[in-house]
Parts: C-alpha cells; sequence; structure tokens
C-alpha cells in the first residue's frame, strides 16, 4: 500500500479509526461512520475503491470533489472534510458527521413537511448556497439525497436570524429582474436540536 497523505496538521491512516457502521452504499464504494481513536470524535468516512474510480472515468471528477470540500472547510451548512488519505486500492475521504442523516429519508418517512419545516430547511439552503457562491463554486446536484440534516445546539445561533437573512436573500432582485440565487450547489443543512 502507497504512502498516506492527509489535510489536517497530523497525518492519519484507517488504522487511526474506529469503524463502526456503514452508513450508506454506492457503486464507487461505501461510507462507513467511524470514531477517531485519540479524540473519540464522529465521522463519515467515505471510501472508494479506485479500480471503480478508473473504470467509470470517475478519476478527475473525485479529485475535483475532493479539492472543492477542501475550498469549503469552515462554510456554514457545509460538510468539512477532515483528512483525506489513500492506499494502493482506495482513497478516503474522512468527512463531517450528519447524525440526521439525510433530507430525503424525513421526507419519505412523513410525506411532507410543515410549513414551518419547510421555512426552516429552505432558509438553510439559501444561506448555504450564498456561502457557496461567495466562492465561485457551482454544484449541479441539489437534491433531498445530498441534503444532509445535523443535529447540534452550538448552530442555534445561526438560527436566530435565519428566517431574515433568508427572507432578504430570496426577494433580492439581480440587475436582470430574476429573483434571488440562480446557481446550484451541493448543501448540508442543520436541524435544531428540539
Amino acid at each position: 500500500e502507497s504512502p498516506y497523505f492527509g489535510t489536517g496538521a497530523h497525518k492519519v491512516d484507517k488504522s487511526s479509526f474506529d469503524m463502526i457502521s456503514v452508513l450508506g452504499q454506492g457503486s464507487f464504494g461505501q461510507v462507513i461512520l467511524v470514531r477517531k481513536k485519540d479524540t473519540g470524535v464522529l465521522y463519515a468516512m467515505k471510501v472508494l475503491q479506485k479500480k471503480n474510480l478508473v473504470a467509470r472515468r470517475q478519476v478527475e471528477h473525485t479529485r475535483s470533489e475532493r479539492n472543492v470540500l477542501e475550498q469549503m472547510a469552515g462554510v456554514p451548512f457545509i460538510v468539512n472534510v477532515r483528512y483525506a488519505f489513500q492506499t494502493h486500492n482506495k482513497l478516503y475521504l474522512v468527512l463531517d458527521f450528519a447524525q440526521g442523516g439525510e433530507l430525503f429519508f424525513h421526507l419519505k418517512k412523513l410525506g411532507r413537511f410543515n410549513q414551518r419545516a419547510v421555512q426552516f430547511y429552505a432558509a438553510q439552503m439559501v444561506l448555504a448556497l450564498e456561502n457557496v457562491h461567495k466562492l465561485d463554486v457551482i454544484y449541479r446536484d441539489l437534491k433531498p439525497e445530498n441534503v444532509l440534516i445535523c443535529l447540534r445546539p452550538r448552530d442555534q445561533q445561526k438560527l436566530q436570524t435565519l428566517a431574515e437573512r433568508a427572507y432578504e436573500i430570496a426577494t433580492a432582485k439581480h440587475a436582470s429582474g430574476e429573483a434571488g440565487p440562480t446557481r446550484p450547489a451541493a448543501v448540508v443543512t442543520r436541524e435544531e436540536e428540539k
């Protein structure tokens, strides 16, 4: 196996984490819930099979995904990549773990959201889009399966002026007269703890 590389101050590899459970399975690999051994922090580890990426001509796309995630470090409402490393056969991206799961799961379970929930999630997505667009990043795969819910008390501060700010953004007029932001981007929302 080839040497690993890390994006943080300390180099890590697969042995730095305890594997807990599989969160999801895709055509290129899987996402695993892991706990970092030295800190006890939970993360989502995206494990990609290199042979699958090469066979499906996704090497540049994957490289781009990693670079964009690193560029998004610290952007509110966006999953942060904490570590990245590789072996001879696999690539690993260690990301923030969103405890609430996919928005799609909750929407499917409930059938539809009440008005307050719709306003809450829509406002957060608008704020996320605004932050992403400030970095000139465009991502065209915004859908409920790619929006994650995170339950963290520290995010409650951000929610105090959320609806007011989202309303300002959504009703802003561009020079062309079109309302609101028009470019799509991948986002992660965070829900207030109840």
